[in-house]
């Protein structure tokens, strides 16, 4: 079937017409919201299916010609805007995925008064604005915010300290630099969850964090996320990877932590060969790639980051094909693998209890122009009715300490269920 995409402009959108599109979307679609663009997305138009996810190297060629074929017409917009590929890709970069070109996609910038509504069928009566005042209609529930009823970790923490400390040897006889172990919780709601709740909760936390809710398998992931994993726009590609952490743990003595973060030995370390790995892999697919030698801190509510910027540009052609294939390149990077990528995954499946899933994979979207933002699923949960699965990690290396490390691991998992509390 041929598919047709019709985009059409709105003026006055409100902020009551925001809240109703991202709860609808949380609930039932897919929502992507950052600083710089909030993307809606219901329904499916095509489903693009990666057997052996990223790692296969036709997949962004399967991407773009998916893409490429949709016919847009109607008003221009930003990227992002009109006929996108998004979803929720595994950490397992060789795991299967699937990307969705949806049938719906309302996209706006928070800073303006503006949105724009494209609608993709087989084009016969594409009518975006009123498709969008149909979801906003049908989704006006209010639903109380659940609690908490049980939890158990997995592993236990003195179990975690044990897998970090055999992570450290491993690290000094050579197996590796650096490598990311996680542990997870595993959960129960008094309720069946409702999921535009827990991502309102989550972002009121996290407010500068980038909020994601999307269809994994039969789950829904939903999290606020710190880090950007990958966005290209017009051949520019830019990365900010986030390693190094101290726990905030109080408000009187932040000043001092943050400082003790700045010249941390060990976090510096830490944080530059994540930088080093992403800028080598991406200085094959660019003309000129660059990063500052001094990260930045990157302060949330709980934790501090180390952060830095890295930016690009791509060469040769500036499609979706050239986004996905830097995609590909970086994820994962060392920020959640490790360095070397190869021996660092073979420890985490050898050192963790089970299979990450959607955890600290990509979560985004890409279009046929090939503007594209991939943030990190991080400080999120999994959910499926009243369940959920949440899922901390910390960067090992040659000098870390198993407490430390499971400190910070318990401090980023409290982070993410405080968006439980009354």
């Amino acid at each position: 079937m041929s598919l047709h995409a019709r985009r059409v402009r709105l003026e006055g959108f409100g902020r009551d017409h925001a809240r109703q599109l991202e709860r609808a979307a949380a609930r039932h679609g897919a929502l992507h919201a950052s600083d710089e663009l909030v993307v809606c997305a219901f329904g499916q138009a095509a489903a693009i299916t990666l057997d052996t996810g990223l790692a296969d190297v036709a997949a962004p060629a399967r991407v773009g010609e998916a893409l490429e074929a949709v016919e847009l017409e109607g008003d221009d917009g930003p990227g992002g805007s009109g006929v996108v590929a998004l979803g929720s890709l595994p950490f397992d970069a060789g795991a299967r995925g699937e990307l969705l070109v949806p049938s719906l996609l309302c996209a706006w910038q928070p800073a303006g008064a503006s949105a724009w509504i494209t609608e993709i069928g087989d084009g016969a009566r594409l009518h975006p604005a009123a498709a969008m005042h149909a979801i906003i209609a049908g989704d006006d529930r209010r639903v109380p915010h659940q609690m908490i009823d049980t939890v158990t970790e997995h592993p236990v923490g003195a179990d975690y300290a044990d897998a970090v400390a055999a992570c450290v040897a491993r690290i000094r006889s050579g197996d590796a630099e650096k490598v990311v172990l996680a542990r997870r919780l595993l959960g129960r709601a008094t309720q069946p969850i409702d999921v535009a709740a827990l991502a309102r909760a989550l972002h009121a936390t996290e407010p500068s964090c980038t909020l994601y809710a999307y269809p994994h398998g039969g789950s829904r992931f939903v999290g606020a996320s710190p880090e950007l994993l990958l966005a290209t726009s017009g051949g520019a590609v830019a990365a900010h990877p986030l390693a190094g952490t101290v726990p905030l743990l109080a408000a009187d003595n932040a000043t001092d932590q943050i400082a003790w973060l700045r010249g941390s030995a060990k976090n510096l370390a830490e944080h530059r060969l994540v930088v080093e790995d992403i800028v080598a892999r991406l200085s094959e697919l660019c003309d000129a790639i660059g990063a500052p030698a001094t990260p930045e801190v990157v302060r949330l509510t709980t934790v501090a980051h180390l952060g830095t910027w890295i930016d690009g540009k791509l060469s040769g052609r500036h499609d979706a094909y050239a986004a996905m294939r830097a995609l590909a390149a970086v994820h994962p990077t060392p920020a959640v693998g490790g360095v070397p990528r190869d021996a660092a995954l073979a420890l985490i499946s050898e050192l963790e209890t089970g299979p990450r899933g959607p955890w600290a994979g990509p979560v985004g979207w890409v279009d046929a122009d090939g503007t594209s933002t991939w943030t990190l699923g991080l400080r999120g949960l999994c959910v499926d009715g009243a369940d959920f699965e949440a899922w901390g990690g910390a960067g090992i290396v040659a000098d870390s300490e198993p407490q430390s490390e499971l400190d910070e691991t318990t401090v980023k998992l409290a982070s993410v269920l405080r968006a439980f509390s009354p």
